[in-house]
């Protein structure tokens, strides 16, 4: 009898050489993993998504658009690269983010934080800024939540522009 690896492939383009560490989530159109780069630079986030049909192309190369769009808004993760395997497989690179919204406002429920609610109002408004840039280009995010908000310190960014529409 055979074995199976389970070994994921290393992702190579771009002039990236990633080699998988482990998923961290898988949603409906994605699987999200951290990618260690090498040379000893910190650990990533790879968002991979096949696009086998025209729709998935077309959404696939919005998201990406989307990114290139709003690089240089501070409140919207950067995509460092966009790797393309054999026309259908997309990988988009970002620096990881320790938690997302979500987990973090868990986290000070757990830990009974007290919430500091200037702090909150800047985070609030720095998701309006991201969210109101989009508009002007005459998009839609239409999936903000927590869960799509990555925070580390005093950073926030907007992620997942997988459900934007014009």
């Amino acid at each position: 009898m055979g074995c199976v690896s389970s070994k994921i492939p290393d992702i190579v383009g771009e002039g990236y050489h990633l080699k998988v560490k482990k998923t961290v989530a898988v949603g409906g159109s994605a699987k999200i993993m951290e990618v260690d780069p090498g040379g000893g630079k910190k650990t990533m986030i790879v968002k991979k998504m096949v696009a086998f049909t025209k729709r998935e192309e077309k959404r696939v190369k919005l998201e990406a658009a989307l990114y290139e769009k709003l690089k240089n808004n501070e409140f919207v993760i950067t995509m460092i690269a966009h790797i393309v395997e054999e026309n259908v497989t997309h990988y988009f690179l970002f620096d990881r983010y320790s938690m997302n919204f979500s987990e973090y406002l868990e986290k000070m429920k757990e830990e009974k934080i007290i919430v500091n609610e200037l702090k909150h109002l800047q985070f609030f408004c720095g998701i309006v800024s991201a969210i109101e840039e989009l508009n002007g280009y005459g998009y839609a995010h239409l999936d903000i939540k927590p869960a799509n908000i990555l925070k580390t310190g005093d950073t926030i960014k907007l992620i997942d522009f997988g459900s934007a529409t014009k």
